[in-house]
């Protein structure tokens, strides 16, 4: 079979059965077989008496399914594809199998629920035989997303015209959220998670009154930060920094290296009070500021550098 000698294997599958009528592998076999060849009556037949033989075998319904696709009943085929994932819910074939029986039936946005199903359990690399129906799950389920857009879109359009003075960005998140077009990222620190603080992705400035006044800065700090370029480039430090012997998963490019450079103010609760010599202006600033005041631990405060194109991985820090 697995070298494509079907007939060959037919006979030997027939072989099988002279020996032991009942041998499961081999009626699912000759059932698939009949199936191939377009025998419906006795691919039926075989594929009966492999349910018989091994009830928990998912793809005997599976080809049932099969079976009941080319006599053109779908009822029967939605059936068989049930009893294959009540046998077992994460069989992929049968989770394709019905999402294409949907999208036969011209139901598009119940097969791309069901192709999401797909995509879940699909494995991150996929034999070549899935790669193509993959490739048409995601499509679909993209398809869905666009056209559910659409119509909400369409919907709300009258809505928003009543309220064109609100500020509908959480409204409008959800809604990205719901049909898929936007992921939710929640906080997952590495060292502490208080509990009960709202999972903001991007906070409103209006929220911060001291900000406007920092930004007013922005070309004081910058000429403070172009000096020290100049006259400091040896201070400003690798910020990725750990020792020897621990896993570094994503910051292995980046461990100790001066790609991704920092020049702290402060560093764990503490004044470098040579940098804020340095950045006088800067330093007046932050002393305006209402920062964290944690002894051993905050506020940090320092400038950033990157070296061209240097990417920093996705990340979270070490609190929320």
């Amino acid at each position: 079979m697995q070298s494509g000698q079907l007939e060959r294997a037919a006979q030997l599958w027939d072989a099988v059965l002279a020996r032991e009528p009942g041998h499961p592998k081999a009626l699912l076999h000759l059932g698939q077989h009949m199936l191939h060849r377009g025998d419906l009556a006795r691919a039926d037949s075989f594929l009966a008496r492999a349910a018989a033989a091994d009830p928990k075998n998912p793809l005997v319904p599976l080809n049932r399914a099969f079976l009941f696709q080319a006599i053109g009943d779908a009822a029967g085929e939605i059936a068989a594809l049930t009893q294959a994932l009540t046998i077992d819910p994460y069989f992929l074939p049968a989770l394709l199998a019905r999402a294409t029986h949907y999208e036969r039936l011209n139901q598009p946005r119940q097969a791309a629920r069901l192709y999401k199903d797909v995509l879940t359990v699909a494995p991150a690399d996929p034999p070549v035989w899935l790669v193509q129906p993959l490739e048409r799950a995601r499509a679909a389920v993209e398809a869905n997303r666009a056209a559910l857009d659409r119509h909400l879109r369409s919907r709300l359009e009258e809505t928003r015209t009543r309220h064109v003075e609100e500020n509908t960005e959480r409204f409008d998140e959800a809604k990205d959220v719901m049909i898929g077009t936007r992921k939710l990222y929640t906080q997952q620190p590495t060292m502490l998670h208080y509990p009960r603080l709202p999972a903001i992705a991007f906070y409103d400035t209006q929220d911060f009154p001291w900000l406007s006044e920092l930004e007013r800065a922005t070309d004081t700090i910058r000429d403070e930060l172009l000096t020290l370029l100049r006259a400091e480039q040896t201070e400003f430090a690798p910020y990725v920094r750990h020792v020897k012997g621990v896993p570094l998963n994503q910051w292995a490019e980046l461990n100790h290296s001066p790609r991704w450079s920092a020049y702290f103010l402060w560093s764990d609760g503490k004044r470098v009070e040579p940098h804020i010599a340095a950045c006088p202006k800067t330093s007046a600033l932050l002393d305006t500021l209402p920062l964290a005041r944690v002894p051993g631990a905050a506020p940090a405060v320092f400038f950033s550098a990157l070296a061209p194109r240097t990417l920093i991985p996705p990340h979270t820090g070490v609190t929320n």
